[in-house]
């Protein structure tokens, strides 16, 4: 494709560029959109931060473009969904701390019930 952009007038260029940026914008919450169809609230999934050590937790919350995961620590990540993978059974199992286990699954709770509230 070959655009010539010497013929376009300043105002067509800001017009052009606007309508590039909305484009790239759409293409990138689609592309999001689609990894996060692959996961569901309470699922187990395991990532990777800056830190370098291998965080597993639950996911909680489906955020626009982000997805919330309480770790088995009780620390909440926001996490993008294309550094997600689910958390295999050779993954470190999470501890049986019954507290954990209450705050993820009250977290959890709410998490649903927010989001059948929305659909409401």
């Amino acid at each position: 494709m070959d655009i010539d952009l010497t013929r376009l007038s300043e105002a067509e260029l800001i017009d052009l560029n606007q309508r590039i940026l909305e484009r790239i914008r759409t293409l990138r919450l689609q592309r999001c959109r689609s990894a996060m169809d692959q996961f569901s609230i309470g699922e187990r999934v395991s990532f990777r931060p800056d830190c370098g050590h291998e965080v597993i937790g639950r996911i909680v919350r489906m955020n626009v473009r982000s997805i919330t995961v309480v770790s088995a620590q009780g620390q909440r990540w926001r996490v993008g969904p294309g550094l997600l993978k689910r958390a295999s059974a050779d993954n470190t199992p999470e501890p049986s701390d019954h507290m954990t286990d209450s705050i993820q699954a009250t977290l959890i709770d709410l998490a649903e019930r927010q989001r059948d509230r929305g659909k409401a």
